[in-house]
């Protein structure tokens, strides 16, 4: 038997693609636009509805940052996309020129796209979700994650694919260590290296 569950949507992680199997299965979906006023954090969910097995997919942090970058320069779907866009991303001649100075002021880190991935799943610093799935191995992992919780595997359709290269050829080496900087809680907590 399937358990209540709850998916927290952490931006350019897949999520656009696994709220189509959510919708299937009525599972709750935990959306990321802190823009809203009625805005529900996953804690405040999870304190709402006591008992809820909830799940999230985390990306590597220096892969989620070129998707978030493109997928801003590139429109995004919203107008407030356009409106960071132009605050946080337009303004570079580039890819590393926007890393080495974009994260000078820490208000970037409170765009949904650039905001470390821990923020959206922890609690004073502590992981609430039961379960984590992983981007690199999306389709394996999420299926993972369904079967422990009661419900079939199903394919994911890629959508709301940002349009990018390999993210690797777009860091410079001062651009590497910039994110490992930035980032650094996202890459101790979920194991990732560039």
């Amino acid at each position: 038997m399937s358990k209540k569950a709850a998916f927290m949507h952490i931006p350019k992680t897949g999520g656009a693609s696994i709220r189509q199997l959510c919708n299937e299965f009525n599972i709750a979906i935990i959306l990321h636009n802190l823009r809203d006023s009625k805005y529900l954090s996953l804690v405040e969910y999870r304190r709402q509805n006591p008992g809820v097995i909830s799940f999230a997919v985390v990306r590597n942090p220096w892969d989620r940052l070129v998707s978030g970058y493109f997928f801003l320069k590139c429109g995004g779907i919203k107008p407030e996309d356009k409106i960071d866009a132009d605050r946080f991303v337009n303004k570079h001649k580039d890819f590393n020129e926007f890393v080495e100075h974009a994260f000078n002021d820490d208000e970037i880190l409170n765009q949904i796209h650039f905001r470390p991935q821990h923020l959206w799943i922890s609690d004073n610093n502590k992981l609430i979700v039961d379960y984590l799935a992983r981007f690199e191995d999306l389709q394996q992992s999420v299926s993972g994650v369904l079967n422990e919780i009661g419900y079939p595997a199903r394919d994911l359709t890629h959508i709301n694919k940002s349009h990018h290269q390999s993210y690797k050829k777009y860091y410079s080496e001062e651009s590497i260590k910039a994110v490992r900087k930035i980032y650094s809680k996202d890459i101790e907590l979920f194991e990732y290296d560039f």
